[in-house]
């Protein structure tokens, strides 16, 4: 929605494209009713987790490259904080 929204401000030409859809195989049909679905059984969904993913630290893509997991330094005899729901029922 944003977009579209986006695109039509900023007026983009609408270039037609055949290849997307006529290709055997695609998933895109598929994930973008998946994405309808979830917006209509939970609205917000689909805009929360796309938020989440703009939100990663290098850390959380367990990437060598990005980030130095060799070299974190772990205090294994430190006392472990406790969860802030670690008692909580359900």
């Amino acid at each position: 929605e944003d977009l579209i929204t986006y695109a039509e401000y900023k007026q983009f030409p609408i270039i037609p494209c055949n290849l997307c859809g006529s290709q055997e195989n695609l998933q895109r049909q598929n994930i973008k009713a998946m994405l309808v679905d979830w917006d209509a059984k939970t609205p917000g969904r689909v805009e929360s987790i796309f938020k989440s993913i703009q939100n990663v630290s290098p850390s959380q893509l367990a990437d060598r490259g990005l980030f130095d997991f060799i070299n974190l330094p772990i205090d294994r005899e430190a006392q472990k904080a406790e969860y802030e729901f670690a008692e909580a029922t359900v």
